[in-house]
């Protein structure tokens, strides 16, 4: 088993948005399959093929997230709602705000 730091976050919403990034971007899936985890540790990798290529995607997931504004934190972010919830109901104009709930830092 192998793992590397790749970024330091503010917390767990930059986390989610980098992570996504990295995926979309960069092609590295953020899930593995149950069966190719009991297969890796029933038959493991010589451990310096698995330095390498975490090596590897760690510089990919660097690259990717290293075009990623230093204030992403405080960037706004886009929401999606499902807008026929709202179907048949009054709406009132005006302005409003509500707290996003932000999970804290994983690490």
């Amino acid at each position: 088993m192998a793992a590397s730091y790749v970024a330091r976050a503010a917390d767990g919403r930059v986390v989610r948005i980098l992570e996504d990034l990295v995926t979309r971007d960069g092609g590295l899936l953020q899930q593995v399959r149950s069966a190719a985890k009991a297969a890796a540790l029933a038959a493991p990798a010589p451990a310096s093929r698995l330095s390498a290529h975490n090596a590897a995607l760690a510089t990919t997931a660097r690259h990717v997230i290293s075009f990623v504004p230093a204030a992403l934190g405080d960037a706004d972010l886009e929401f999606v709602v499902d807008l026929g919830q709202l179907q048949g109901r009054t709406i009132e104009l005006g302005h409003y705000s509500s707290e996003v709930p932000v999970q804290d830092a994983l690490f």
